[in-house]
């Protein structure tokens, strides 16, 4: 059986997006209530307080029934006969996307930097930006899988052939289209010294790095002697790396190499010398005071 009720107006005070409420079915004069066996209880919501901005509003649950009201100067998230102006329901775009911040600022520029915007209004469904985005005027691919509607997009940038620039530019259904205000800059990374020279073949060394935009991209990795050097995450700066070297089964030389998304830098001048480590043959002398 169905029981159809009226339409009531519930309310509260808090500004919580939602809350449960008990739920009751009564009968006869005595207001007897029928058996709740799974303590079922009603969600009592507020559109307003599920979201602040078009693009988390559209993407509400479409069995809230909320929708994007553009009552003048003011704009807020409503059902729509709490609207008494143009409102917007599931099937609209908002048309304002816009980016609060991006990172990193800076990748190479042979590309494949996984760069993640942040914004409003930045789509409704992967669809509508898997287009639309571009890098300093280079196409920057989505990923569908760590796409938030109207949240984050996060995109691997492209090639090109020089060092440059730029705005990041969200265009949503080729309709819409917003740019960052800062810019992304694609460089090129370098490589100008290292230290110290030498080190055991059991590994171990910290190598300091020097260089220009050593910190570019989203994954930067660092080579002696084509063997890993584990890079320190606090030392990475503009300017300088530290790793720690690898160990290495042979007495060797060779270049120290680091690795920035999809562009692989060389030091050339100078070479990383592993040397059989030392050996202690004696101490001198054997014995001494406790004070030291």
């Amino acid at each position: 059986d169905t029981i159809v009720c009226e339409d009531v107006n519930f309310h509260y005070v808090e500004e919580t997006p939602h809350r449960n409420v008990p739920f009751e079915i009564t009968w006869g004069q005595k207001g007897n209530a029928l058996d709740n066996p799974d303590r079922i209880q009603v969600k009592v919501y507020k559109c307003s307080s599920m979201a602040d901005n078009c693009g988390g509003c559209l993407t509400l649950d479409n069995k809230y029934n909320c929708g994007w009201c553009t009552s003048g100067p003011t704009e807020y998230c409503s059902i729509q006969n709490q609207c008494t102006n143009v409102w917007l329901d599931h099937s609209q775009d908002c048309p304002n996307p816009s980016i609060s911040d991006f990172w990193p600022e800076t990748g190479p520029t042979k590309g494949g930097t996984k760069l993640t915007i942040q914004g409003i209004n930045l789509g409704k469904t992967f669809d509508d930006i898997k287009d639309g985005v571009k890098v300093a005027g280079i196409k920057c691919i989505p990923d569908p899988a760590s796409y938030i509607p109207a949240r984050m997009i996060i995109c691997e940038t492209g090639r090109i052939t020089s060092a440059n620039q730029g705005a990041i530019v969200i265009s949503v259904r080729n309709r819409f289209s917003n740019a960052s205000t800062k810019h992304y800059s694609y460089v090129i990374p370098e490589i100008t010294d290292f230290d110290p020279k030498i080190g055991p073949m059991s590994g171990g060394t910290r190598v300091t790095i020097k260089g220009k935009h050593l910190n570019a991209g989203t994954k930067v990795l660092a080579s002696v002697v084509g063997h890993a050097c584990e890079i320190d995450p606090r030392s990475i700066t503009n300017s300088m790396v530290v790793c720690v070297t690898s160990p290495n089964p042979m007495d060797s030389a060779g270049l120290v190499q680091m690795e920035f998304d999809r562009e692989t830098v060389s030091f050339d001048k100078q070479t990383y010398h592993y040397k059989q480590d030392p050996i202690i043959t004696s101490v001198y002398p054997e014995q001494g005071i406790r004070s030291g």
